[in-house]
């Protein structure tokens, strides 16, 4: 055993919600670049499964940076730990919702269709609803 797989498994073990994020984005960044190459659908002339990818990609080397970084002595450690819970499960109904909105051919944000998928994802996503219309 190699002293990254001691040091991944020290950071996976101590930052469970960051690992199962980071996880998950992997995951879901195959199935996005599996996407980009076999689905032909665009929306404004861009694959619809590339926005999705970028955005795994982004948040699974921020998950793994942030775990990496919580292992080191800081002080607030029980409260950091909850903001990094925070946001591992903000990412992953974030970043879902953009592959949802993806498979389904359609804008992940600025979207005011009236379906009820879009209708909820945006009040989960932009929970800022002061500029819409009722």
């Amino acid at each position: 055993m190699t002293t990254l797989d001691l040091r991944s498994r020290v950071v996976a073990s101590r930052q469970v919600p960051l690992a199962v994020m980071v996880a998950a984005m992997s995951a879901l960044a195959l199935v996005c670049a599996v996407g980009l190459l076999s689905d032909d659908r665009t929306v404004l002339g861009v694959s619809v499964w590339l926005e999705p990818l970028k955005f795994t990609v982004s948040f699974a080397l921020y998950g793994a940076t942030l775990a990496w970084l919580l292992t080191l002595p800081h002080r607030g450690s029980r409260w950091t730990r909850a903001m990094a819970t925070v946001f591992a499960v903000t990412g992953i109904l974030d970043v879902g919702f953009i592959a949802v909105q993806a498979a389904r051919g359609t804008f992940s944000h600025f979207n005011t269709s009236d379906d009820a998928v879009n209708t909820i994802g945006q009040y989960v996503v932009s929970p800022d609803c002061s500029s819409r219309t009722s």
